[in-house]
């Protein structure tokens, strides 16, 4: 249910020193009493915006995918059923408005296969006919080994789409992974790529780190040896498949590629390593470590993370992680640095009461992060959005229950502000109380350069 129209203004600090006014409209707000929201995205695409929403299970039995546009009017929706699920993710770059282009991508997990579909979500055709369906055999695997939903990743332009998959070959004696590529505008499988692993539970495990225009995919595939959160990255050229380099990197919970492809870098929680990130630099031939991000952990324990790199408004290179920090309040915490010379830009942490959050969802744009919280019982913020180079905020919102995921897009061809989407999902109660539930919301939000 659409809620009324809302206006909201917030003052806060731009930067230190200096303070501005940073406008901020609630365009709209959904509720469903039987969801709760686990992912969103926003897509810009033929000059207009779409925002997609995925549930997890629910109360009545199914999961939908759910893409809504700026003014909060469905686009359409699909239904999963009980033994399924939903998991979205959307170009987020203009495109040539007179181009139809496809750029909301949902993929259905099922009881062994993948499914994935591409939509309109603009133009005379937008949706829910999938403009292509494209499915994936053996995608999640059976016999303990975990699944492949966070694996899923497309490219911002649109052109592709990446998949981790389970790719056990019969005359193979190693169990292995199977990287896919998909043609993002047509959905034809662009290549494969299978990545050996030492142990079988690693199989169909890992991630994927996608640059802006797909012209390179990192997938991380667990691998088990020597320590259990030990992984082998490999980085493909997305047009065909072929390895840039092949890394096995001693620890791995979240990490992030840049667009140009030349940084990766990675964090973790282990015992054997302690908590701490590494940026990896491409030199012309091998990825090579050239700094090591402290991360101050506090003696927690849970391999709770976030990634991401962007480009500071220097055109620096820049590395943001969260974390969860503290072992009483396990309290959300985030960072920023210079990715050559590893100098801490900011320091941000939640507030000391908000309560254990699982699963951070941290996303950058240029200089902009938004982070989701879980708050505290209607006391602390769910919204938060800041700079890489200041832990004041820019923007706060407090909902009545948790935020669990968070999308922006910026626009910054004003010469005298930047102009925001941010959209925000969930829980409407406390993620920590019982509730079957979900909140979205999103804003347009105006800062002065």
């Amino acid at each position: 249910m659409m809620k009324n129209l809302i206006f909201v203004l917030v003052i806060s600090a731009y930067a230190e020193d200096t303070f501005a006014t940073v406008k901020s409209t609630l365009l709209w707000s959904n509720s469903d009493p039987d969801r709760i929201f686990s992912s969103a995205s926003i897509s810009r695409n033929q000059g207009g915006s779409a925002i997609a929403l995925g549930t997890d299970f629910s109360s009545v039995g199914d999961q939908i995918a759910l893409v809504v546009d700026q003014l909060g009017q469905t686009l359409f929706t699909l239904n999963c059923s009980s033994d399924c699920s939903i998991y979205v993710d959307q170009a987020r770059h203009p495109v040539v408005p007179s181009v139809p282009s496809v750029d909301t991508f949902i993929l259905y997990t099922g009881t062994g296969d993948c499914v994935i579909s591409g939509f309109y979500s603009s133009g005379p055709n937008v949706g829910p006919l999938p403009v292509w369906t494209t499915t994936i055999p053996a995608c999640e695997a059976s016999e303990g080994v975990g699944g492949t939903y966070r694996c899923f990743e497309a490219s911002d332009d649109g052109s592709t789409v990446a998949l981790l998959g389970y790719g056990k070959d019969e005359g193979n004696p190693n169990i292995t992974s199977r990287a896919y590529a998909l043609d993002g505008q047509t959905g034809a499988i662009r290549w494969t790529y299978d990545l050996s692993v030492k142990q079988k539970e690693a199989a169909g495990q890992g991630d994927i780190w996608i640059t802006t225009t797909g012209n390179f995919i990192a997938y991380i595939n667990e691998d088990g040896v020597p320590d259990p959160n030990s992984a082998q990255m490999h980085i493909l050229n997305g047009n065909d498949g072929s390895l840039r380099s092949e890394v096995q990197i001693p620890f791995f919970i979240a990490g992030a590629i840049s667009d140009d492809g030349n940084y990766v870098a990675i964090q973790n929680f282990t015992h054997l390593q302690g908590s701490q990130g590494w940026v990896l630099k491409w030199n012309g031939s091998e990825y090579v470590k050239i700094t090591t991000l402290n991360l101050i952990n506090d003696g927690h324990e849970y391999d709770e993370w976030d990634t991401a790199i962007t480009l500071g408004s220097n055109n620096e290179t820049i590395v943001v992680m969260g974390w969860i920090s503290a072992p009483d309040v396990t309290r959300l915490r985030v960072n920023s640095w210079n990715a050559d010379s590893g100098n801490l830009l900011m320091d941000w942490s939640a507030p000391p009461n908000t309560q254990f959050q699982n699963n951070p969802s941290i996303m950058t744009w240029g200089s902009y992060i938004a982070v989701a919280l879980w708050g505290d019982n209607d006391e602390n913020p769910t919204v938060e959005l800041m700079t890489v180079y200041s832990n004041n905020s820019l923007f706060e919102f407090i909902s009545p229950g948790s935020m669990y995921s968070i999308d922006l897009v910026v626009d910054s061809s004003s010469q005298t502000t930047d102009e925001i989407l941010l959209v925000a999902a969930g829980k409407n109660v406390p993620a920590n109380e019982g509730g079957t539930g979900g909140d979205a919301y999103l804003w347009s939000i105006s800062v002065p350069k």
